[in-house]
Order: C-alpha cells, then structure tokens, then sequence
C-alpha cells in the first residue's frame, strides 16, 4: 500500500481537523463518562443493579461511536440530528452532542433548530422514562429536562452566530475582491484611452512635423540650381521642424512618467488658443499661402474655451495643412473658424473649423514641395474624425464638384474641403 505524499496541503489540514475532533470528543467524552459513572454508583443502592450496569456499559458504547462518527460528519448537514439523539442520554457522547448542535446551528434554518431542540427533549425524556432514578422526582426532571432544552438552544444560537460572522467576512472579501476587479479593469480601460491618445498626439503632432522635413529633404535631394538663400531657408525650415518633432517627443514622454508632476515640469502637450494663431503664423512663414477667416468667433473667445476644444480645433487644422502640402503642394488654403448658434440656448453652440484647397498639380507656392512623395501614416483623417466625435461632434471630408465639371482629379482641379463641428462647451 503507497502513501499519497501529493495531496494538497487542504486535504491533509482537513483530514487532520477530522481526527482532532473525533480524539477531542472521545477523550472529553470519557471524562464525563467517568464522573457520571461516580454519580451514578454513589447514588444507586448495593449491589449495583445489573440493569444500571447494563446503562452505563451503552454509554460507553454509544459515546465511542458517536466520537468517532462526529469527525467525519463536519458537512453532514442535518444528519448530525443523530448524534444529537444520542448525545442527550449518554455522558460519554456530550462532547459530540455540543459539536452537533453548533453544526446544526450553522445551517441557519427554522426546521432544523426546531428539530434539534425537540429531538434533544425527547431524548432527554425518554431516558428519564426508561432509566430508573434514584434520587430526586419529577420537578426535578422537568428542571433537567428544561436545562437540556436552554443548552440546546445556547448551542444552536452560537452556531448560528459564527456562520453568519463567517458570511459576513465572505461576503466581505467577495466585496472586496470584486471592487479590486473593478479598480483593476477601469485601470487598464484608463490606461488604454491615454495610450490611444498618446499615439493620436505622437500622430497629429510629429507626423506635421516629420512631413515638413521629409518634403524639404526631398527637395534638397531633386534639385540643385536652388539658390544659396533658399538652400538656408530650407535648411533653417529642416532644423526648426527637427526641434519642434523633439519637443513634442520629449513632452510626450515626460507625460508618461509620474515624476514630471511631482518636479514641476510641464509634461502635457497641449495646445491652446495662441496655438492656433502660432500655427498659421509657422506655416505662412514657410512659404504657404494661407487665408483665414474668422466667422463669429475670435483668439479671445477661443481663449475662454474649454481647453479640449482648443486641442482639437488646433490638432484638427495640423493635419489638415499636412493633407494640403501633400496633396496639393503650393496651392492656397482657405481656413474658416465659426461659431453657430443655431439653437437660443447657448450650450448648443458649435465651433465649425473648414479647412479648404484646390486640387491642382502645382500652386503659387513654393515649387520645390513638389519633388518629394507624400509620406504619412494614413490614419490622419481618421484620427481627426475621432477627434471630433471624442467631444460629441463630427468632422466630413471630400471634394467639392464645380457646375458642370466632371469628377475631380489632379489635373482638373476641383476643391477639397474638411470641416468639423465640435460643440462649444
């Protein structure tokens, strides 16, 4: 016969609380046995009665067995019922009969504490009944009888007690468990936004920048009868996009790290009203030609705006004058901001950004952007209309036919609009 050595470690604990209780019952139990037993001989005239023999012999025998049966019956349930039935007439089985009702009393039902009070009674009774005494009379019966029924009682409520403590504290933990799950799970949804909008920010911000230095590269590259001035300017335009793509970078990774709080270092990339302005200023400096027009709204307001709209509409035009130089290098831009109010209420304001150019192979402007291929992720118009519907509005994009003309292409010209509406508040 092998020895299972790989059991776990709950397996034994609960083998070994089995056998705990059945020695502890067993060895309890034949103390009480022994001073009944003194009682009893005390009490009883000589020569002992063989029938008060006989009573104290199943005593012995009852109480052996309902210790050694009270061990192995920790989850039986109401079946502990029984060793109640016998724990009542026999010293040797008391111990067992308290361990029973305080099981009995941890099932915390009516039906089951009713029986086990009335099974302890009518042992009790029944015993008194059939084992003769010889001392006292019926009161004194009745005042056992009603001491057995208080016991009873007392065991059952303390077993109820515990279980309901040890409820409680499950519950408890469950509570806890599942609120850590919670905490855990909006952790990780918090964590997944920031990263989405760190990679949108890395997006719209670096991507403007890479665009520009990847154009004028490529114009340095294709061509070589440009004047010595343009080759600085175009160099001057290479390092200012360079040390803006490393700022930006740097912010965002300054972001990421907890400690930029606590030392005071601006650590968020973001844009504001005078960014705005700043952009359109940056971006007619490099040679872009640029209309603005303001519709029902100003810098100041946009100044007082909540600080995500400001963001948006700055991150939005960003792309847009990106698409524009790619697509549609030299060619003027047309940029429009305007405030609706369609509605009495002022809450339902909307702050409408339409970014338009025409889709010519070549504009005014300057004709080195031309050399170098459009380059970019791809994901630019769908960020911004992402943008847009973060804040509960929406952003459309497309040509624009003019009377008559077939369907635009390069060559023929046409407009290509984007506008986004972003409610003000």
């Amino acid at each position: 016969m092998s020895t299972d050595l790989t059991a776990p470690p709950s397996a034994a604990r609960r083998r070994g609380l089995t056998l705990l209780t059945s020695l502890t019952c067993l060895l309890l139990g034949a103390g009480c046995w022994f001073v009944g037993t003194g009682f009893t001989l005390d009490e009883s005239p000589q020569p002992v009665p063989s029938v008060v023999s006989a009573v104290l012999v199943l005593d012995a025998v009852v109480g052996i067995a309902a210790a050694a049966a009270i061990g192995p019956m920790r989850r039986a349930g109401a079946w502990n019922l029984l060793i109640m039935l016998v724990g009542v007439p026999s010293a040797w089985a008391l111990p067992a009969f308290v361990v029973a009702a305080v099981r009995i009393g941890r099932l915390r039902t009516l039906r089951t504490d009713v029986a086990a009070v009335l099974v302890a009674l009518a042992a009790w009774l029944a015993h008194s009944f059939v084992v003769p005494r010889f001392a006292g009379g019926l009161a004194d019966a009745l005042v056992e009888a009603a001491i057995v029924v208080v016991l009873t009682v007392s065991l059952l409520l303390w077993g109820r007690v515990r279980s309901t403590r040890a409820a409680l504290i499950a519950s408890l933990r469950a509570q806890a468990e599942a609120a850590q799950r919670e905490r855990s799970a909006e952790v990780q949804r918090v964590l997944a936004e920031e990263r989405v909008a760190l990679a949108r920010d890395m997006h719209d911000g670096l991507s403007h920048h890479l665009s520009l230095i990847s154009m004028h590269a490529g114009a340095l590259a294709y061509r070589d009868d440009l004047p010595a001035a343009r080759v600085r300017d175009i160099g001057q335009t290479l390092r200012d996009s360079a040390t803006a793509a490393h700022t930006d970078l740097r912010h965002l990774l300054l972001s990421l790290r907890e400690e930029s709080v606590a030392t005071g270092v601006d650590a968020a990339p973001l844009a504001d009203a005078t960014s705005i302005e700043a952009l359109l200023i940056r971006e007619q400096d490099r040679g872009a030609t640029i209309s603005v027009r303001w519709e029902g709204v100003s810098i100041a307001d946009l100044a007082e705006a909540p600080r995500p709209l400001a963001v948006a509409l700055e991150r939005i035009l960003a792309e847009s004058l990106v698409n524009a130089r790619k697509h549609a290098p030299g060619a003027p831009v047309t940029v429009t901001l305007a405030r609706t109010r369609d509605s009495p209420d002022a809450s339902a304001a909307e702050v409408v950004l339409r970014v338009t150019n025409p889709l010519a192979t070549r504009g005014p402007g300057p004709v080195e952007e031309a050399a170098a291929e459009p380059t970019g992720t791809g994901f630019g118009l769908a960020g911004v209309t992402e943008r847009a519907r973060l804040l509960g509005g929406s952003a459309h994009w497309g040509t624009d036919l003019r009377p008559g003309a077939d369907p635009p292409s390069r060559a023929d010209g046409g407009t290509f609009a984007l506008e986004a509406r972003i409610p003000w508040t």
